[in-house]
């Protein structure tokens, strides 16, 4: 027992008088400061394409609205559908994240924002339930194809040390957009009815896609950079 204390007393004694803690020396902190230039023109193209199809991205509590009307007005059935299409946007989110490692991300954002646009406009043609409720669970792609490549393509158009600030004004513009996507939506519904609410929302998805086509996701150099290793 005696032999086992002697190596922990051996260490005790090096801790505190063999061992010198050297005086930290704290860097000057720069004083924050919006760096709008240095995000470059492609990341702010990029969150006007991502405005643009926020604005017509209303709640989707709209879409069960819309199944309400075409005959399901159960609400035990409306839960089970809200569970049942949450479940598979959790994991058509981790199966596509996968995906974007070896996908470009802009390409899966565009096929995302595209089966937005053709669910919205199903469900302003559609007139039965049974349509109503598969375009509703196939909307689990959206959310698939489109929430992993959003946030990668933030981090692929910014410099790293930026991507802090950038994340910053991704978020700010996809939230302050969400209050007038619903009323804008919501008002529309209310005055003229389905039809015009959801072909607007697939509209503006559209339009979205077409901004986000326009943006040369790889600059000069990486695309020449690619070239030579091939």
């Amino acid at each position: 027992m005696l032999l086992a204390i002697i190596p922990g007393i051996i260490v005790t004694l090096l801790v505190f008088l063999g061992l010198k803690e050297e005086p930290r020396t704290e860097a000057a902190k720069e004083p924050f400061r919006f760096q709008i230039r240095e995000l470059g023109s492609r990341f702010w193209y990029y969150l006007l394409a991502i405005g643009v199809f926020s604005l017509g991205s209303s709640s989707d509590m709209f879409l069960l609205v819309r199944l309400k009307e075409l005959g399901i007005a159960d609400e035990k059935y409306l839960l089970a559908l809200w569970c049942v299409f949450h479940l598979l946007k959790s994991y058509g989110n981790i199966f596509i994240g996968r995906l974007t490692d070896r996908v470009a991300p802009q390409r899966l954002l565009k096929l995302g924002w595209v089966v937005y646009a053709l669910i919205y406009a199903g469900m302003a043609w559609v007139d039965t339930a049974w349509a109503g409720i598969t375009l509703f669970l196939l909307y689990a792609l959206y959310y698939a194809f489109s929430e992993p490549p959003e946030k990668a393509l933030v981090v692929k158009l910014v410099p790293a040390h930026l991507r802090g600030q950038a994340f910053g004004w991704f978020h700010f513009v996809t939230g302050i957009m969400l209050l007038p996507a619903s009323v804008i939506f919501g008002l529309v519904y209310d005055s003229f009815g389905a039809w015009y609410a959801f072909v607007m929302g697939a509209a503006l998805a559209l339009l979205a896609t077409i901004l986000l086509s326009l943006i040369r996701f790889e600059k000069k150099s990486e695309t020449l950079n690619t070239l030579e290793q091939h």
